[in-house]
């Protein structure tokens, strides 16, 4: 900076013109002297700036920062009196903002100035930094709302904070308790899967009244999904009424096999007739007892188990049950001049064998109920017989009746004991049935009776 112009003809580097004569004082000389002090301190200050700024750079990449060369100080503008001539000596021109010029000096033109810059490679590591950073931020906050969110992934946070003083004797790892503790609770849940999951079969031997009655059989199906069969959840299930489900060709081709004839499939009603021997009989011939054995109660299906290589396999849900099975039956007992009777058979009727035997479903047996005009005539013929009997034996009263020849007589003319038929005579023959009884006992002992039974036999 110059008073007069930046490059006068006493500019900054120039010689300073004469001295005045000595013990002639000036107040232009002390003003210079006092410039080029000021001078001198800026210039100091400067090589400060940038001895600060070199160390700045190299604390961030004490690698790749590249040093700062010592600059040369630029001469700094000494103050240039007015070439004009006075007496007295070389006076300032005047300045109403004051003794300096006002305006700012810029550093960037100093002679062999450099701005210190970051590397490109201490830019990159930044980014990368900032990045990583970022990314640990995301995943922290992920991970933060999975455990508000997941009661399990927060019980485990806090059983990892509580550390070593759970157990037994207080210092075992309660994170490790825990996850062995749900473990244990898992394996007992799979167990007690296992144990309702276990089929069940049963068999029921049906006895009935008349032996010679037509005994129909019938199946129903119902279905569960496997989470609401583990829920517990009420009823047997959905029915099944898709007969290519309820009766495929293999099973057709097995009862067939089996001798047990061909079921037939009812698609309205969802269920499956089999075959018995009650259907077969031919007039004159009956059966003590019809058994049906090894009947499906209960059935499940599975989930394929995980193979040891697949690990994206759920382990919980590979061999769990997928779906269970419910099998109920209807039996339909029917006979000319009775009353047909209807039994239901659901799970819950079913007794648990002994060990691991079949369920058993207690039957008492069965009398069907006559219509009131085959109870009459069942019980005239009977009477006939008995009559007959005692005409030829010369029997005198009932308790003398041979006990043999009494049953018989029963057996064939459709009452189960000898106390049904006294019930039903009890019945027949008083009350308003007294008098139609007399005249239908009156035709009886006209009868001949070449056909009673002997003695003996």
């Amino acid at each position: 900076m110059s008073v007069n112009g930046e490059n006068g003809e006493n500019g900054a580097g120039g010689t300073p013109p004469n001295p005045p004569d000595a013990g002639v004082s000036d107040p232009s000389v002390d003003l210079i002297a006092q410039a080029e002090k000021a001078a001198e301190e800026a210039a100091k200050a400067a090589e400060a700036a940038k001895a600060r700024a070199a160390a700045l750079a190299a604390a961030r990449s004490p690698t790749t920062a590249r040093p700062v060369e010592a600059q040369k100080p630029a001469p700094a503008p000494t103050a240039t009196p007015t070439a004009k001539a006075d007496e007295g000596g070389l006076r300032m021109l005047p300045n109403p903002d004051g003794l300096f010029d006002p305006k700012v000096i810029d550093e960037k033109r100093a002679e062999g100035y450099e701005p210190v810059a970051v590397a490109p490679e201490v830019a990159a590591v930044n980014r990368k930094a900032f990045l990583i950073l970022a990314g640990m931020l995301a995943a922290s906050a992920v991970a933060i709302v999975l455990v508000a969110v997941s009661s399990e992934a927060s019980t485990r946070v806090s059983k990892y904070l509580e550390g070593f003083k759970c157990g037994e004797h207080g210092s075992a790892s309660c994170i490790e308790e825990h996850i062995e503790g749900e473990a244990r609770k898992k394996e007992e849940e799979w167990r007690n899967e296992d144990y309702r999951a276990r089929p069940m079969y049963g068999d029921i031997t049906l006895t009935y009244f008349p032996k010679d009655a037509k005994v129909e059989f019938f199946q129903k199906v119902y279905v569960k999904a496997g989470n609401d069969w583990r829920a517990d959840s009420a009823g047997p299930g959905t029915q099944v009424t898709d007969c290519a489900q309820l009766l495929p060709e293999d099973k057709k081709k097995q009862l067939a096999a089996a001798g047990h004839g061909d079921p037939v499939c009812n698609a309205q009603t969802g269920e499956v007739g089999y075959p018995n021997q009650s259907q077969l009989l031919k007039p004159g011939e009956y059966v003590e007892r019809l058994p049906f054995r090894n009947l499906p109660i209960f059935t499940t299906e599975r989930y394929p188990l995980c193979p040891p290589e697949d690990l994206a396999c759920d382990v919980n849900v590979g061999g769990s049950v997928s779906k269970a099975r419910n099998f109920e039956y209807r039996i339909v007992f029917s006979r000319e001049g009775y009353e047909p009777y209807e039994l239901k058979i659901t799970r819950e009727g079913w007794t648990k064998g002994a060990g691991a035997s079949n369920s058993i479903y207690m039957w008492n047996g069965l009398d069907l109920q006559p219509k009131p005009e085959t109870l009459r005539d069942n019980f005239i013929r009977a009477r006939r017989d008995v009559f007959c009997l005692m005409k030829i034996q010369k029997i005198e009263t009932y308790e003398k009746l041979p006990a043999e020849n009494r049953d018989l007589i029963m057996a064939r003319n459709g009452f189960k004991s000898w106390e049904a038929y006294l019930e039903v005579e009890g019945v027949l023959t008083t009350g308003e049935n007294e008098a139609s009884w007399k005249e239908t006992q009156a035709a009886i002992e006209k009868e001949e009776c070449p056909g009673a039974p002997a003695k003996g036999k």
